[in-house]
């Protein structure tokens, strides 16, 4: 999220990479982003896995379907619809993910820069010019609720969400459409359903 913080003056930036794009490249991913968050001053943000769309797919029913039981599974994964998140991006982050990014006004309402970096402890804080960035341990986790022990690898989004919590959006809108009426028992990413998901990492456990 870019812009000064007026609702009239913010934008979004979002950039795709291959899984395995950083492998080979000495520039990591959070290089990457420190060194872009540097150049652009955004607001807040976040980077780590995210499941990718395909256009003209991605509102069809079993793709709805199919991100919502992805979503369930994989705490780790971020699902995403920009359109909605853009009404929202005033009021604050949607939540944690392996980088989470947030500008000096926001920290301030977290106690400060200095307060964040002893509650992160051990965990990295990269500054920027104008904000920092929270990373959640050594490497982006994906998690699997059917798998503990995969799951107990997104412990360190659990403390960084713990400490973002204070300004975290509590009430974001829905993401998915209505489903077709031979779909209709399937679940959603309705707004009760999202919300809940935003607050998976959150200490009320998955609570809006």
């Amino acid at each position: 999220m870019l812009g000064t913080g007026h609702n009239d003056n913010i934008s979004y930036l979002y950039c795709q990479f291959p899984i395995d794009f950083f492998i080979e490249r000495e520039e990591k991913l959070p290089a990457l982003v420190q060194r872009w968050c540097d150049k652009l001053k955004p607001e807040h943000g976040y980077a780590g896995f995210w499941l990718g769309r395909s256009f003209g797919y991605e509102k069809s029913d079993e793709a709805v379907i199919l991100e919502y039981r992805f979503g369930q599974r994989f705490p780790g994964l971020q699902i995403n619809k920009f359109t909605t998140h853009s009404l929202n991006l005033h009021r604050g982050p949607k939540g944690v993910d392996w980088l989470t990014i947030l500008s000096d006004s926001w920290l301030e309402r977290l106690g400060g820069l200095e307060h964040v970096k002893a509650e992160m402890d051990d965990l990295p804080v990269l500054d920027y010019d104008g904000g920092a960035i929270l990373r959640a341990g050594p490497m982006p986790q994906l998690g699997d609720n059917e798998n503990p022990d995969l799951d107990a690898a997104l412990s360190d989004y659990r403390r960084v969400a713990a400490i973002i919590e204070p300004v975290r959006i509590k009430d974001h809108q829905g993401i998915h459409p209505i489903l077709s009426p031979s779909y209709r028992h399937e679940k959603r990413f309705d707004a009760h359903e999202y919300q809940a998901w935003l607050a998976r990492f959150s200490p009320q456990g998955g609570q809006p």
